[in-house]
């Protein structure tokens, strides 16, 4: 119509009683104008109409998204939260560990080592100057390789070393001199 409309100023007078006598009515370029502003009016309102609808889809859109955004912040924010417990959780599960492993190296833990010595002297023999000295050497842990020394300002006949409660000699020795 607005092609019709642009071109009606171009249309012959001759070319409009030509139209006239096919359609038997009397042809005014206004009847074309009038025609053409109603159909220009529905055009407009259509046009709204179609515009309008999609602003409210758009705004049904805006709000799913908009939903959306928050589902996923607030799912967001609770991993967050549950991360922060994780961690405090873990942290202190750590600390706990390392209590407890700082409490077990306490607990087996060797004592140091302590050696204690008892002396007896028993004189045999005064006149010729022979004693026998028994020398005891204690320890609160068991001690391998063993290795005593001994020291005499006189001559040393035999030595002989054990331990308590074994049948086992542990060395024999004669005839040392300051050792």
């Amino acid at each position: 119509m607005g092609a019709v409309l642009t071109f009606t100023p171009l249309v012959s007078t001759r070319f409009r009683r030509w139209l006239e006598a096919k359609i038997k009515i009397p042809f005014s370029l206004k009847h074309l104008w009038i025609m053409g502003t109603i159909l220009l009016l529905v055009a407009f309102y259509q046009a709204w109409e179609d515009e309008y609808r999609k602003s409210q889809d758009l705004a049904t859109e805006r709000e799913f998204w908009k939903v959306q955004s928050y589902q996923k912040d607030a799912s967001l924010r609770l991993r967050d939260e549950q991360l922060a417990v994780n961690v405090n959780t873990m942290a202190e599960t750590m600390k706990g560990y390392a209590a407890l492993s700082n409490k077990i190296l306490d607990i087996t833990k060797p004592e140091p080592l302590a050696i204690g010595t008892l002396q007896n002297s028993i004189d045999t023999t005064p006149s010729r100057g022979r004693y026998v000295y028994l020398l005891y050497v204690l320890t609160n842990h068991a001690i391998s390789p063993v290795r005593v020394s001994v020291s005499c300002p006189g001559e040393v006949k035999s030595f002989r070393g054990w331990i308590a409660g074994q049948k086992m000699v542990m060395g024999t020795r004669s005839g040392l001199k300051n050792t």
